[in-house]
């Protein structure tokens, strides 16, 4: 058999042309950034190897711009210190303060920062290890370090990348035709990288993800194994396009940064495992996001043990076992699955998600046919499973990919999630919501030439300097942070017009409820005066009293005892 096809469990099927069903074309024009993102924990080595494959192997490194949310000990290996370690630069130092504490110095020498190159490009986000809880909320803190990068790149933080990775990675998405495409699949072992990237003698043999597994908390997942945990790799052979696919793997995800706002990763999911995979895709699908399968190998995954000895989840051993519970029930919640305790406000909980829930372009009974799972109580795998012949599920690109499936309709609203901020990203592709829309508006009603978004620095709280209509990109311009020392700009929007209606990047039920039922100004300064009457009458009124009738202390004398003088004599 020749051509493109999919080999699975000793079976070979051939492809059969895509069926596309009405298709966002990708935007053209923009300027071919990339934002990767890595989260590291306590492996620092592999780490400082990933940076330098990012940089060296990129065909175009002055455009990549690295996220590192690294949970490291101050006695650990840091990424970027072992990245620039590679060329003879010291960019890190260690001082001990006390036994047991050890401060980290940020070198300031110019002369060092020189030698290791494209340090400006990559910002830290440093957490101890103590404070770890797991890599879904450490993904989740990458927003703080996104800017106006055009495209988005997650890998583990121990992988390796193929020559011109950067390249390679943009045509493939442009050839999927298709503005909300995400390349995904379970990177091939960096063993096998000369072999299997592209130049290599099997490089177009890629990984494909087939297999589907209800997990022992009872949440489906992407893996290697059927139903009987035994290895059953599958392939896509000879592509001549990505291939549409029905799962998504975190440990390597390239897509438009716009995937970013509209499906960001949940910060309330601590401890709990393998719960990541399978609810994030459901919530890009019902967006309107589609996962393929790439025709080339451009990224390789170290699988082996982490050889300081952590890692093996090491996070994981330090958990709460109620925070695990309270995150395996929310993605429960999500997918309509029966919670480990019953809850009675199951529709509120799930409107309160909010943007971590799921969308509105395609239902839920949808994305369980395409994904061969059934959803009903509990998650079982329909058999068999398929892994070609998938059809590109339709839907109305007029509605917003930030319009949520659930929620408020003026009564179950009562503590929504909020939004996350992004405070380096000053020009959202979808972020910019108006407040006075009952629901999101999408990127085709966004009277985008009206809105600015105004960024005030540290210091700048009156936005002087954006009265001309500038803003700061602060894409470009991020520094080495160790430790979270990095100041954020913090973000406002406002609108540009006669009406002067407000836009911002978070719920707009929320806002408005939330604007509407603010009490007058006239109300609040009556119940101030009110407090401040009460307070007199309490604390004033009633130690104010005559001094004579206030009952005397009985003081004692204290009677100095004689103090014994030592006479030493000189011997």
């Amino acid at each position: 058999m020749s051509g493109p096809q999919v080999s699975w469990k000793g079976e070979t099927s051939a492809i059969e042309p895509a069926i596309n069903n009405g298709m966002v074309a990708p935007v053209q024009g923009g300027d071919g950034s990339i934002f990767i993102s890595l989260a590291s924990y306590r492996d620092g080595e592999r780490c400082g190897e990933t940076l330098k494959s990012i940089f060296e192997m990129a065909k175009n490194p002055e455009k990549v711009f690295v996220s590192l949310v690294e949970q490291n000990t101050a006695q650990d290996a840091l990424c970027v210190e072992e990245y620039c370690k590679t060329f003879g630069s010291k960019v890190i130092a260690r001082a001990r303060v006390r036994e047991g504490v050890t401060k980290i110095l940020r070198s300031m020498d110019e002369a060092e920062d020189a030698k290791c190159p494209h340090l400006d490009q990559i910002n830290v986000v440093a957490i101890h290890h103590f404070a770890a809880k797991g890599p879904i909320y450490a993904r989740s803190l990458h927003r703080k370090t996104l800017g106006n990068q055009e495209f988005c790149l997650q890998l583990d933080a121990h992988s390796q990348l193929s020559q011109n990775w950067d390249e390679g990675l943009i045509q493939e998405f442009q050839t999927t035709h298709n503005e909300f495409a995400v390349l995904s699949t379970v990177p091939p072992n960096v063993a096998d990288k000369d072999n299997m990237q592209p130049g290599g003698s099997q490089q177009t043999k890629v990984p494909r993800q087939c297999s589907v597994t209800v997990q022992d908390n009872g949440i489906p997942d992407f893996d290697y194994l059927d139903a009987k945990k035994e290895k059953s790799n599958a392939y896509a052979l000879d592509l001549n396009e990505p291939l549409l696919s029905r799962a998504w793997s975190a440990g390597f995800s390239f897509s438009k940064c716009h995937l970013e706002e509209a499906v960001p990763y949940d910060p309330f999911l601590y401890f709990a495992k393998p719960i990541e995979q399978y609810g994030r895709f459901a919530r890009m699908w019902t967006r309107g996001y589609d996962v393929y399968t790439p025709t080339r190998n451009f990224v390789f995954h170290n699988y082996g043990k982490q050889e300081n000895g952590h890692g093996d989840n090491e996070w994981f051993q330090r958990q709460k076992q109620r925070f695990r519970v309270m995150a395996i029930n929310r993605v429960k919640l999500l997918l309509e699955l029966d919670l480990s305790e019953e809850t009675d406000t199951v529709e509120t909980d799930r409107a309160n998600m909010g943007i971590y829930g799921l969308g509105q372009r395609r239902t839920l009974a949808q994305f369980q046919e395409f994904s061969s799972v059934k959803l009903d109580g509990t998650a079982s795998v329909e058999e068999p499973i398929k892994c070609v012949g998938q059809v590109m599920v339709a839907y109305d690109d007029s509605i917003s990919p930030l319009a949520n499936l659930h929620h408020d309709d003026g009564n179950i609203l009562t503590n929504l999630d909020l939004s996350p901020i992004f405070p380096r990203r000053t020009k959202p592709t979808f972020a910019t919501q108006n407040l006075r829309n009952s629901q999101a508006v999408g990127d085709k009603s966004l009277d985008a030439e009206n809105v600015e978004i105004m960024v005030n620095q540290e210091g700048d709280e009156d936005g002087d300097d954006e009265a001309d209509g500038t803003t700061h990109d602060s894409a470009h311009a991020g520094k080495i942070s160790p430790f979270g020392a990095n100041l954020f700009p913090h973000v406002g929007v406002r609108r540009i017009g006669g009406n002067n209606a407000i836009h911002a990047g978070v719920g707009p039920e929320l806002l408005d409820q939330q604007a509407s039922n603010l009490p007058p100004s006239s109300v609040l300064l009556v119940l101030w005066m009110f407090g401040l009457l009460m307070w007199c009458f309490a604390f004033v009124s009633h130690n104010g009293g005559d001094a004579h009738e206030r009952p005397k202390k009985s003081v004692k004398k204290k009677t100095k005892k004689a103090r014994k003088t030592k006479i030493v004599k000189d011997v």
